[in-house]
C-alpha cells in the first residue's frame, strides 16, 4: 500500500526487494548485426516496409519511428527472432545510454534495430512501465556500450507488481498534471506577449497619450 502524505511525497509500506534484469526477464536480445541487416535493405515505409527501431526513435520512453528506416516482409522474416511484442523495451545500447522506449499494440511486429537491444520483462514480476520510468531515469547512464551480459547484471527495485501499477499510476498522474500546468503557463506567457505587444502598437500610434504617464 502506499501512503501519499502530499503531492510528491509517498511512503511504502513494505519492504522492497531488488533483482538483476537477467532473472525477472523473460529474454534480453540485442538487435540484428550489421552483416544480417544493411542500410541498402531498407525502403519507405509507404511501399509496405515494416519500422526498424534504433537508437533514434527512442524519445521520452516512446517508439518514434522513421518511414524511411523500414524493410520489406520477406527481410522481416528472416530476421524473426527480433520481433517486437506488447510490453517488450527496445533500449539504446550506445550513446545516450537510458534512451528507451515501451512497446505498445501500435508496434507489434516492428523490429528491433542493429544498435538497439530488446528487453522481454517478465509481466508477473516486474511491469513494463515501471521498468521504463527507472531507465529513463538513467539506471546504467555509468556504461557507453551494452549488451545482454551488461543490462542482465542491471540492479532493479522490485516492489510487488501491484505496488508497481500504483507507482506507475500515481507518476501518470502527476505528468498529466504538470504537462495541464504547462499549457496553461505557455496560454499565460503567449497572452501577455499579445497585450505587450498591443501596448507597444498603441503607444507608437498616439493610441496612448504617453505624456498623461509623465505628468502623472
Amino acid at each position: 500500500m502506499i501512503t501519499v502524505l502530499r503531492p510528491g511525497l509517498c511512503v511504502f509500506s513494505e519492504h522492497w526487494k531488488t533483482g538483476k534484469l537477467k532473472f525477472i526477464c523473460k529474454s534480453l536480445q540485442t538487435g540484428p548485426s550489421g552483416s544480417k541487416l544493411h542500410a541498402k535493405d531498407y525502403i519507405d515505409r509507404r511501399d509496405g516496409g515494416i519500422p526498424v527501431i534504433n537508437p533514434a526513435h527512442l524519445i521520452n520512453g516512446r517508439i518514434v519511428p522513421d518511414d524511411r528506416v523500414t524493410v520489406n516482409k520477406i527481410i522481416a522474416e528472416h530476421l524473426a527472432v527480433h520481433k517486437l511484442e506488447v510490453g517488450d523495451i527496445v533500449l539504446a545500447r550506445r550513446g545516450e545510454i537510458g534512451r528507451c522506449g515501451l512497446v505498445t499494440e501500435k508496434e507489434t511486429g516492428w523490429l528491433c534495430g542493429s544498435g538497439s537491444l530488446r528487453v522481454r520483462p517478465d509481466g508477473e514480476i516486474l511491469d513494463s512501465r515501471y521498468l521504463v520510468l527507472l531507465l529513463i531515469n538513467k539506471f546504467a547512464d555509468s556504461w557507453l556500450s551494452l549488451n545482454t551480459e551488461i543490462v542482465g547484471e542491471i540492479e532493479i527495485p522490485l516492489p510487488p507488481l501491484q505496488e508497481q501499477h500504483l507507482i506507475v499510476t500515481y507518476i501518470e498522474n502527476q505528468t498529466l498534471n504538470l504537462d495541464n500546468l504547462e499549457s496553461v503557463i505557455k496560454d499565460t506567457i503567449k497572452l501577455l506577449h499579445e497585450r505587450h505587444t498591443a501596448l507597444i502598437s498603441a503607444a507608437v500610434t498616439g493610441q496612448i497619450r504617453v505624456e498623461e504617464y509623465y505628468a502623472t
